[in-house]
């Protein structure tokens, strides 16, 4: 015969045959639960209220949609001023703003928009909107010729800066305030 702990089984034992005996009643059999029975007039209250909700949420749908896309226009305007402004940066503009305009003006007038040419051919069409290129000829440019002086100080702060010599800074600076 074996004996169970009577608090693991609940105070009742087992005997060698089988059967039960102890202290407590038998543990009464989980109730089933029952499924919900819906009806059909459930269903349509359902679809009812469903529909209802639907028809106050599409005009909010149609109100976000619009707002995404003037989001979007304005993300697509930022990105093209960005990139104009690059493009006029790397050309070296000297009135960055007008540039802009202009840049812009042009850009909106065609089909598929070409930044880089627009700049392109606004430096050639409006060269006094760019510095000179000093490699380049003077006569594009519209501007004078830089004194040698200013262009020795260029030249001087040209190596200081990549060289990260102090004697070279101390030569531009001596340079710079002879030249002043």
């Amino acid at each position: 015969m074996i004996e169970l702990d009577p608090d693991l089984t609940g105070g009742a034992e087992k005997t060698g045959d089988g059967e039960r005996s102890g202290r407590g009643a038998p543990a009464p059999e989980p109730a089933r639960e029952r499924a919900p029975t819906t009806t059909e007039a459930g269903w349509r209250s359902r679809a009812l209220e469903a529909e209802q909700r639907l028809a106050q949420l599409e005009p909010r749908l149609r109100e976000l949609e619009a707002e995404l896309e003037a989001a979007e226009a304005q993300v697509r305007i930022a990105e093209r001023r960005q990139q104009i402004e690059r493009e006029l940066s790397e050309a070296q503009a000297v009135d960055l703003e007008t540039a802009t305009l202009l840049t812009e003006a042009a850009v909106e007038g065609m089909d598929a928009p070409d930044v880089g040419a627009v700049v392109s051919d606004l430096r050639r069409r409006k060269p006094f909107l760019f510095r000179a290129d000093p490699q380049g000829p003077l006569g594009l440019s519209g501007g004078a010729e830089q004194p040698s002086g200013d262009r020795l100080a260029q030249e001087a702060a040209d190596r200081a800066r990549g060289s990260n010599d102090r004697r070279e800074l101390l030569r531009y600076l001596r340079l710079r305030r002879g030249a002043s």
